[in-house]
């Protein structure tokens, strides 16, 4: 899932546009393990962080603490931990960085330092840690990659190029080992590990098909070894094994096969590695877990059990491995947390303990 740092908005654009000149698109951020993305209005891509395995995608495996310019016409991205995927204006998806799994869905299981062309007709785009989604302009479901039931073909191993799992699919996250798919009609539906009870159903077993879990739902997002779900009155749910405080309700650990709800007036929730983001209807962001590395943003280095507010006049959020991004209302991107390899794009690999402006 497991959604980065760094760019100047470009601003508002003129009235009088030129016939060459690019629809504008919403700000996006991505983290991913230690690298992120940032898309910014004018369809420009820039990446910065770890790129040992070339998930940058700017030809090199040097990592970098300044962002790099990927590409000039992108409408949507996402990271998983070693790998990034994006789509173009034409709605065509390309993918570069780690594919020992075939995660990329190029057919091999080779990395890619460049952006190597996966499909067309892609409207939506989703990463695992070692898998990749797509979402068809015809709202059909396909992926790629590791598996262990993740992709819901009734199989466990990996693929190295796109596979159809269903119809008729608005969104989808991707976990772990498990993958959470919301249909049109808003019914969720889950597939893959379930050792914690991540996928919901009640119970502790392994699904290699999606099974249905939930109605009246408007967004869902998986993590390491749970799932968050929020539904349509903007209540958040969730279900699975939540250590360091990660639910934010006051407790350490917890962990629980069905899903029980823990939080209301929610429009988003992002999860880290043990880490978690919840932004709510009044565009506040609140924040709880683990904070080795400052990614919660408060200025200490200290766990936390309970969701705290961090910040006001937000509108999108993500996180990487072990550090926090938001987007303010004025455009502006923030950032905190483990910065090691430069996945802030500040131009330094030092940490922080607390969200600064970036651009």
């Amino acid at each position: 899932m497991l959604s980065v740092i760094v760019l100047l908005y470009s601003g508002l654009l003129s009235c009088k546009k030129d016939k060459h000149e690019k629809a504008p698109v919403d700000i996006q951020i991505a983290g991913g393990n230690d690298h992120s993305m940032v898309l910014r209005a004018d369809q420009s891509l820039w990446g910065s962080g770890a790129n040992y395995s070339g998930q940058l995608g700017n030809g090199t495996t040097v990592d970098l603490t300044s962002p790099v310019r990927v590409a000039d016409d992108a409408i949507a991205v996402s990271c998983g931990h070693y790998h990034t995927v994006f789509i173009r204006s034409d709605n065509s998806a390309w993918a570069m960085g780690g594919n020992s799994y075939g995660q990329l869905g190029d057919g091999t299981t080779s990395s890619k330092s460049t952006p190597v062309k996966i499909m067309n007709d892609v409207r939506a785009i989703e990463t695992g840690t070692e898998n990749s989604f797509f979402i068809r302009t015809d709202n059909s479901l396909w992926g790629t990659g590791k598996n262990h039931g993740a992709l819901g073909i009734g199989v466990y191993n990996y693929m190295k190029s796109p596979v159809k799992i269903m119809d008729d699919v608005k969104t989808v996250s991707a976990g772990w080992l498990h993958t959470l798919i919301l249909k049109n009609d808003n019914t969720v539906w889950a597939t893959g590990f379930n050792n914690f009870g991540e996928l919901g159903d009640g119970t502790s077993n392994t699904s290699p098909v999606p099974i249905k879990v939930m109605n009246d739902v408007k967004a869902v997002a998986a993590g390491y070894y749970y799932s968050f779900i929020l539904k349509t009155n903007n209540s958040l749910w969730a279900v699975g094994a939540f250590g360091n405080g990660l639910l934010g309700n006051g407790v350490l650990d917890t962990a629980f096969k069905a899903p029980l709800k823990v939080m209301d007036n929610v429009i988003a929730v992002y999860p880290g590695e043990s880490h978690c983001l919840f932004l709510k209807t009044d565009n506040t962001l609140w924040i709880t877990g683990n904070n080795r590395y400052g990614q919660l943003g408060d200025g200490t280095n200290l766990l936390k059990v309970t969701a705290f507010k961090i910040a006001d006049q937000v509108k999108s959020i993500s996180a990487g491995f072990e550090f926090s991004l938001f987007v303010k209302t004025d455009n502006t991107i923030w950032g905190a947390g483990d910065n090691r390899n430069g996945a802030l794009g500040d131009g330094s690999n030092q940490s922080s303990t607390i969200f600064k402006k970036i651009y």
